[in-house]
């Protein structure tokens, strides 16, 4: 979707939490700034860092990194357990999504096989229990047991477990009747005046088959067989093709067809939603499993959780609560993990500094985006070759994100093992290593700046709830409009690229860096996008000074049997995407079908500016942010 960027990106360097309590016009003194866009990445990290190793400001920061984490502990654990349990306490009726965010945030917080996280694990089961999430409720309840939950206790996880299997139907009894009779079993060692006893008592008393399950919403069933692959680019529809350096059309296509369904190279939840959301593939959970070592990782499940870790979590675990020492938005992650994956994909530094010249040197790389046959936006070499526009940007804007690299250099090597060991500060400065690594780093984050998207979840029909960010190298190579005719949209991990407008055969194909000219007038768009790729906007809706409400539009020009078409297709909309929001798929094919060709229609006679093209279009991404990632809320009484 086109929205505005989220705050917390390091595009006020005098402003930017980065820097808060730092002097950075004492820093500038120390430096020509006017040579910073001249310089390579590593000779730019090596005059910066050089500069500020005996400043005030690195020491100011160093000793905030020196300042101890909690980490996983038991008081810590009760402490939010015990908030939680007051919340429930004074208001029940509270959207459960609170409260079972706050218990796994107690999980997190519970050292491994303690008897916090059994108590958090049996908790949160009874909250999923009564919002109907029977299986994430099983899930909780067996890992309870397994974290040593109390004997005196286990009548009540078994009547539990009898009751969502009685919910689910599953097909074996016997498992029903298991539950049943361990609850009995159990009971016995509860003490006759427990809270608890009397509604295991009623369980077994009057067992009752529960209220239907509540389904999760699953946005990747709607991306099975959606195109023919094109030989050329990963993940992407046979329906374009790179042109030069240009992505163009190899045929028509309607406007809401989707273009390319692609995993981005990297990307990263915000910190505010590490309780509530998978860290891996950004999915809402509610019975998230936390990482055995740090508090800021929830998982979905345990494939994520060892797909992350062996990806780039093992090496980022040491390292991530320092982070927020540097920075305390989704940014420093992002750039960690490029960084970690980069190593994983050449092996060694000494391999990733070899491949990285090689890089440098590689004209045809730098221009296109891959050298070769194909564009795969897995590669390293496809990410780094994305624009940084370092020359272009403001000197302050390079220094604050160049001592940015410097800072987060310093936590990888001094708090994690990146380079092989844990290095003290003068090691730091000394290993020829530290520049190559920060100058990447640096490059990364210029990359990310001008070309990450928001990951977000449609809350309902008008909101969304910003998540993270991610980059996606083939939507991050196209050029900036105000008008883009294409946009992005989440689904899980997955990005996914759509068409906004018809796009003829050999037409490129164009996105947006900032927000379309319906949700924000030209200066605001103007000065995002100097801010966040240096340049001055020029396109045509720029240039001609575009808003949703200017247009010469004139209905007579319409034919009648047009406006027919879009007047049926308005009325319906509110009734076809209620359907659409829950999976309806009939209503899905006609709504799409039905935008499509009333947008196909309406561009023969009228093109951007225009008010029924503004619908048309807002119709189409709403489409797709209802079918992507859902935030779903959850009551007592759902």
């Amino acid at each position: 979707m086109i929205r505005s960027r989220p705050p917390g990106d390091p595009m006020d360097e005098e402003k930017s939490t980065w820097f808060s309590g730092i002097d950075l016009e004492s820093v500038k003194k120390l430096i020509n700034l006017k040579s910073l866009p001249h310089m390579s990445d590593e000779d730019r990290f090596k005059t910066v860092m050089n500069s500020i190793k005996s400043h005030r400001c690195f020491k100011t920061w160093k000793s905030r990194l020196q300042v101890p984490r909690a980490g996983k502990n038991a008081k810590d654990s009760r402490l939010f357990r015990e908030e939680v349990n007051l919340l429930y306490k004074i208001a029940p009726d509270v959207c459960m999504n609170i409260i079972l965010e706050g218990l796994t945030r107690t999980l997190a917080h519970a050292p491994q096989g303690s008897p916090e996280m059994a108590l958090a694990y049996a908790n949160r089961s009874a909250i999923l229990l009564k919002v109907r999430l029977y299986k994430d409720a099983l899930q909780d309840i067996t890992r309870a047991l397994k974290s040593g939950y109390p004997d005196r206790l286990k009548a009540k996880l078994f009547a539990r477990r009898a009751l969502c299997l009685k919910a689910l139907g599953t097909q074996d009894s016997g498992d029903v009747d298991r539950a049943l009779e361990n609850a009995r079993k159990w009971l016995r060692r509860m003490e006759k005046r427990h809270p608890h006893r009397r509604l295991v008592e009623d369980t077994l008393r009057d067992f009752q088959r529960p209220p239907p399950l509540l389904e999760k919403w699953n946005s990747e069933v709607f991306l099975k067989d959606v195109f023919q692959e094109s030989p050329e680019i990963v993940g992407a529809s046979s329906s374009i093709h790179f042109s030069g350096d240009v992505v163009r059309a190899s045929r028509d296509i309607i406007p809401g067809e989707i273009i390319a369904v692609q995993e981005p190279f990297v990307a990263a939840l915000h910190e505010r939603k590490s309780y509530c959301y998978c860290a891996h593939c950004f999915i809402q959970t509610f019975s998230g499993i936390p990482c055995t070592t740090c508090v800021l990782r929830i998982y979905c499940s345990e494939t994520c959780k060892d797909t992350a870790w062996r990806e780039y979590h093992d090496l980022e675990c040491g390292v991530v609560e320092g982070m927020e020492f540097v920075q305390n938005d989704v940014l420093g992650p992002m750039i960690v993990r490029a960084i970690i994956r980069a190593l994983k994909e050449a092996g060694s530094l000494q391999a990733l500094r070899g491949r990285v010249r090689s890089m440098e040197n590689n004209s045809e790389l730098l221009k296109r985006g891959f050298s070769g046959s194909v564009f795969d936006g897995r590669s390293l070499e496809t990410f780094f070759s994305l624009p940084t526009h370092a020359a272009v940007r403001k000197p302050r804007l390079l220094l604050a994100m160049t001592m940015t690299s410097v800072f987060m250099t310093f936590v990888l090597a001094t708090k994690g093992k990146f380079f092989g060991e844990q290095m003290t500060t003068q090691r730091f400065f000394q290993n020829d290593l530290v520049p190559f690594v920060g100058g990447l780093m640096t490059r990364f984050t210029l990359i990310m700046v001008g070309g990450s998207q928001e990951i977000s979840s449609c809350l309902n029909f008008t909101n969304y709830v910003q998540c993270g960010l991610a980059l996606a190298p083939l939507y991050a190579r196209l050029s900036h409009s105000c008008a883009p005719n294409v946009s992005v949209q989440e689904f899980r991990r997955k990005s996914v690229m759509f068409a906004r407008y018809p796009i003829k055969k050999g037409e490129r194909l164009i996105g947006c860096r900032a927000s379309g000219f319906e949700l924000a007038p030209t200066d605001e768009r103007q000065k995002a996008l100097k801010t966040i790729i240096g340049i001055q906007c020029k396109c045509i809706a720029c240039k001609e000074n575009w808003t949703d409400d200017k247009s010469s539009f004139d209905v007579t020009q319409i034919p009648p049997h047009l406006w027919a078409l879009y007047n049926t297709v308005d009325r319906a909309s509110v009734e076809l995407f209620e359907l659409a929001s829950h999976g309806v798929y009939p209503a899905i094919s006609k709504l799409l079908d039905d935008l499509a060709k009333t947008m196909t229609e309406f561009w023969k006679f009228r093109q951007p500016p225009c008010p029924i093209i503004s619908n048309l279009t807002a119709f189409i991404c709403k489409f797709y942010a209802l079918l992507g990632n859902r935030h779903q809320i959850l009551h007592p009484k759902n």
